[in-house]
């Protein structure tokens, strides 16, 4: 499914603005108790995809390992759910097609954009569960994640450790991209 970066920033603002408004003349509840948390992680994974279908017909895959690194911030509570914001990067794949006689190289990588909710399980375990819009450089897509999310206590901070994975859901062909991570976590 193709969408428009305007689309997708827009969607994405009014559903901020949705989830940080308050009624007229309600009162904030969670105003005394409101904490933030903020995490950055990165790490390595594989993607998957069938790179014929997903970037055309006379193309190999030469390089299929995943880069990624995101930053999460935290801001709501919501039926046992903690809400945020997700942003981040990944670098699927390096890839080269037939253009004419000459192979072109290219590479696959998006900017993402979206929300997340976590759910605590046991101690230091959580899920997270995510949706947001995947910008490559010429066409944006839609795409959901999940992770199994460990937090290390280190003092003050945590090392959050997430098994994740990525589903990229393009017209021509998904791409899924399980990666592990690690991080840094601070609560404000």
């Amino acid at each position: 499914m193709k969408w428009s970066a305007r689309a997708g920033l827009i969607t994405l603002s009014l559903a901020w603005h949705a989830a940080g408004a308050q009624q007229p003349g309600e009162p904030d509840a969670g105003a005394s108790r409101r904490s933030l948390l903020f995490e950055f992680s990165a790490g390595v994974g594989y993607t998957g995809v069938d790179v014929m279908k997903w970037a055309s017909a006379g193309t190999t895959a030469e390089e299929q390992i995943l880069y990624a690194a995101d930053l999460r911030v935290f801001f709501a509570e919501a039926s046992g759910f903690q809400l945020g914001l997700e942003g981040g990067y990944r670098y699927f794949l390096y890839y080269r097609v037939l253009s004419g006689s000459t192979l072109v190289h290219r590479w696959s990588e998006a900017t993402r954009i979206g929300g997340v909710a976590r759910r605590q399980l046991a101690g230091p375990v959580a899920v997270d569960l995510g949706a947001a819009f995947y910008l490559f450089e010429d066409f944006v897509d839609l795409g959901v994640s999940g992770a199994l999310a460990f937090r290390i206590p280190a003092g003050r901070v945590t090392l959050p450790l997430h098994f994740r994975t990525d589903i990229v859901l393009d017209e021509a062909a998904n791409i899924v991209g399980p990666s592990i991570t690690i991080g840094l976590g601070l609560r404000r």
